[in-house]
């Protein structure tokens, strides 16, 4: 198990490096899944419609969305 302090560090150094996407938007950490991901604040607020994750995906390539650090056992 990780320790809060460890997740926060990572979260503060991911922020440090890349604060902004290629395109020029925030990044910002977002929980999927028991994992923390850094992505694109465009990725994160297209996710809510399921049915087109395929499409977006596509359609963001190449913005940030990396895998941070996995939180499930």
């Amino acid at each position: 198990m990780i320790d809060t302090q460890t997740v926060l560090e990572m979260i503060e150094a991911a922020d440090h490096v890349e604060p902004f996407c290629s395109c020029g938007a925030p990044t910002q950490v977002v929980a999927r899944a028991g994992r923390l991901w850094l992505a694109c604040s465009t990725i994160v607020a297209d996710r809510s419609q399921p049915r087109h994750r395929i499409l977006r995906r596509l359609a963001h390539a190449g913005h940030t969305d990396r895998l941070l650090i996995e939180l499930a056992a």
